[in-house]
């Protein structure tokens, strides 16, 4: 983007000579901006990890409503707004002062390279390590028999939505299921099957339980599986 950018502003390149030209923007943003998703379970859709601090950092999020074309229409509207104000509006924008802020060229059009995918509606986890930001996750009566079959799954709709928008696509896109244990998902199996559908996804678990699906999916190489090793105390290192 940026010799792109060179070629037509100072050396007068038509774009029509530049091979697979592509629309850029210069603007103050970072990469989470340009480049990620972040849904959290199924209650809110975000840009910023961040946001899951959301009394803190004020990032904006949009709720996740039924119908998914209506949920990504608005979600594009706020990341427009979080980008013009952060532009024209700095002091006021909720990225204000944040450290990972440059100047840069960037696409005109949004691909999602990240899409952030938190387990369960509200993340649960049979696990409550030390460590972890969101200490209410741990439930250790929490079973891998909780399964909830063919249920409408909002994470899995909604990517489909991208996907049809060109916004994700298996080719680009990297699937990541964090915040909470994929493994204890009630509705884990669509997740499994989104997964199975893609090139990479990387899978965050603490390793307690052992899923076919998920061996099943290394197996084919689309994807890898990230164990909290620690597991939070000495003694669930050793189980580990």
């Amino acid at each position: 983007a940026e010799i792109t950018c060179d070629l037509l502003e100072k050396y007068n390149v038509p774009f029509e000579q530049i091979y697979n030209y592509e629309p850029y923007v210069k603007r103050k943003s970072c990469s989470l901006i340009e480049r990620t998703i972040s849904p959290y379970g199924e209650r809110s859709v975000g840009l910023c990890r961040g946001g899951r601090y959301i009394d803190i950092t004020k990032m904006p999020t949009v709720p996740w409503l039924d119908d998914q074309k209506e949920t990504l229409d608005i979600f594009l509207k706020m990341r427009e707004a979080l980008i013009r104000e952060l532009n024209e509006n700095p002091e006021e924008s909720p990225c204000k002062d944040c450290m990972i802020l440059y100047d840069t060229v960037c696409p005109a059009e949004y691909r999602i390279d990240d899409y952030v995918m938190a387990t369960a509606p509200k993340p649960i986890c049979n696990f409550k390590c030390s460590y972890c930001y969101a200490d209410y996750f741990g439930d250790i009566n929490i079973h891998e028999d909780n399964r909830k079959k063919g249920e409408f799954d909002k994470r899995v709709e909604f990517a489909h939505e991208m996907e049809r928008r060109g916004i994700i696509h298996p080719s680009f896109t990297t699937l990541h299921f964090s915040d909470g244990e994929i493994c204890v998902d009630p509705k884990r199996d669509g997740l499994y099957e989104l997964a199975d559908e893609y090139n990479n996804s990387w899978i965050y678990s603490n390793a307690s339980i052992f899923s076919e699906e998920i061996a099943d999916l290394m197996k084919k190489k689309k994807a890898s599986i990230h164990v909290a090793i620690d597991s939070g105390t000495p003694e669930t290192f050793k189980v580990i």
